[in-house]
């Protein structure tokens, strides 16, 4: 659907934005041991990129296993939601 078609365009364009914010300073890096701050490093900024490509995929499982077992009739819909909404937070 479009909504989705939306959602996706957004969630990919999302990531490439916010590593070179970081990149380029535009973002609050860590802060050093002598309270200094410093700027992302590429390891910084593989980890969170590689951190939230991990929870994306696993919150899409997630989704998709409630789902089928809802359409599979091997779960009532309305508890599948509410599955849902669980375990996400």
């Amino acid at each position: 659907s479009r909504k989705r078609k939306i959602f996706f365009c957004t969630a990919l364009l999302s990531f490439p934005t916010v590593c070179l914010a970081a990149k380029i300073g535009l973002l609050r890096g860590p802060v050093g041991s002598d309270g200094e701050i410093l700027p992302y490093s590429d390891k910084i900024i593989a980890y969170d990129l590689s951190a939230s490509l991990f929870c994306t995929v696993l919150a899409w499982v997630l989704i998709k296993v409630f789902t089928v077992a809802a359409k599979n009739g091997i779960m009532d819909s309305q508890d599948s939601r509410k599955c849902i909404h669980t375990f996400s937070s």
